[in-house]
């Protein structure tokens, strides 16, 4: 009897203790001998059904959050197999590919979150990690394209591949500067809409300017746009420059080099207050596609001639955004496009742009930055299960106590001091106080 008694103030400490740890924040990832019960249970669960579709799929979660990739591996794999268009794993997987340095198979697995219900939390984290993914190939592309530069060859050139380098401000008001950005993207949209010319994404243009180290300098001209073109694939490169002068003056000049032969295709510039700074932006536009000898069909004429913005404030914000999302602040960038698009609310290009800046500052980063955020923020094992092993020591300490409820009592009186003799015996009285000798 008095064995027992002694053994059960461990007991009750350790109860205690995990009580604490149920009580407080955090995924039980964190509280190790907790969530291996957790884990223990799924693999239990396999060995009863090797197909057991969801412990599969959080075990794949699981050895991903811990790092275990190959392992992760095998339970993502069986489980997509199952149900290829679950969100979680198309997500974990275009990660797993990740670590195993398979960048093109893990863009193509995230390029399924079109297919993922809009209502489900994990769109916008597969979406952003496509566009993340996207930037990054663009990059790696380019810097593989540089170290190959002397087996390239201008016959690899699509002429009908056209690359928009961001514009020259020839003023002095850094207010005028983001422009830069903006007028140049929005002749890439324009550009885009003709049948048969391909326009190349803005994140391969920058992925240029910053190896080239073409930031500082005019961009390209007629001595650079060869390697340019050869780096980029592109038949011809379309740059120009711009001012605004004090009395609100708008001078713009658009031009086009063609990559093998250097030869500068076409120039054109328009002027005119700042308040026509939209309609000349079209009519560069039109004069430049006519210098080029671009034919258009009415549909693309009357596509091309659409203004999505008349409010050179809401513009300027849009332009900034871009400036920001071009050196990979995401966060700042998508600040710039709510206010453009807050300012004007039909300026729908600048809300769009809104929605992917923030879909991708909650996936970018590198792939330890993601797994990371997961295990944060969606970690395998949950604070349920944490809720679950609460529930289960309540029910022990319930147990314990039961036959302590207040008006029961099962003891004689001779088994009461039998009781306190056993405290007695195990905690004896303290020594008495020194005699002063």
């Amino acid at each position: 009897m008095k064995s027992k008694i002694i053994r059960s103030f461990p007991v009750l400490l350790i109860l205690s203790g995990f009580l604490v740890i149920s009580c407080s924040s955090g995924s039980i990832i964190d509280y190790p001998e907790l969530y291996k019960q957790q884990v223990w249970d799924w693999e239990d669960r396999l060995i009863e059904d090797p197909n057991d579709f969801e412990a599969l799929k959080q075990l794949g979660m699981y050895y991903s959050q811990i790092k275990e990739y190959e392992t992760a591996r095998l339970h993502i794999d069986k489980a997509l197999n199952m149900q290829p268009d679950d969100p979680v794993l198309i997500l974990y997987k275009g990660i797993n590919l990740e670590f195993f340095n398979k960048q093109d198979e893990a863009l193509e697995y995230y390029k399924k979150y079109t297919e993922v219900p809009e209502d489900s939390p994990f769109r916008e984290v597969i979406e952003g990690r496509f566009l993340w993914a996207k930037r990054q190939q663009g990059y790696s592309d380019v810097k593989l394209m540089i170290q190959q530069e002397d087996q390239l060859s201008t016959a690899e050139v699509s002429p009908n591949t056209m690359a928009v380098f961001p514009l020259i401000y020839q003023g002095i008001n850094p207010d005028y500067v983001p422009l830069s950005r903006g007028f140049s993207e929005m002749v890439s949209i324009d550009l885009a809409k003709i049948k048969g010319l391909t326009i190349l994404e803005r994140i391969r243009i920058q992925a240029v300017l910053d190896e080239l180290k073409f930031a500082q300098t005019g961009y390209v001209d007629e001595s650079t746009a060869p390697r340019t073109g050869r780096i980029l694939r592109a038949g011809k490169i379309v740059s120009g420059d711009y001012d605004i002068t004090d009395d609100g003056k708008f001078k713009i000049n658009l031009g086009s080099w063609d990559t093998q032969t250097t030869e500068r295709k076409s120039w054109v510039n328009k002027s005119g207050s700042l308040d026509e700074f939209f309609i000349l932006q079209k009519e560069v536009v039109f004069a430049f596609l006519e210098k080029n000898g671009i034919d258009l069909t009415q549909q693309e004429r009357e596509s091309i001639a659409q203004i999505p913005t008349q409010n050179l404030e809401s513009f300027l914000a849009f332009s900034k955004g871009l400036l920001l999302e071009d050196a990979g602040k995401f966060d700042e960038a998508s600040i710039q496009y709510q206010r453009a698009s807050q300012i004007d609310p039909q300026f729908q290009i600048a809300a769009n742009k809104f929605n992917t800046s923030g879909v991708m500052s909650k996936s970018s980063g590198s792939k330890e930055d993601i797994v990371d955020v997961l295990k944060t923020n969606y970690a395998a094992v949950k604070n349920e299960a944490i809720n679950i092993i609460e529930n289960r020591i309540q029910g022990m300490v319930n147990n314990i106590f039961s036959s302590f409820i207040q008006g029961i009592d099962f003891r004689s009186l001779t088994e009461d001091e039998s009781f306190l003799n056993l405290f007695i015996d195990v905690l004896p009285f303290p020594p008495l106080p020194p005699t002063g000798q």
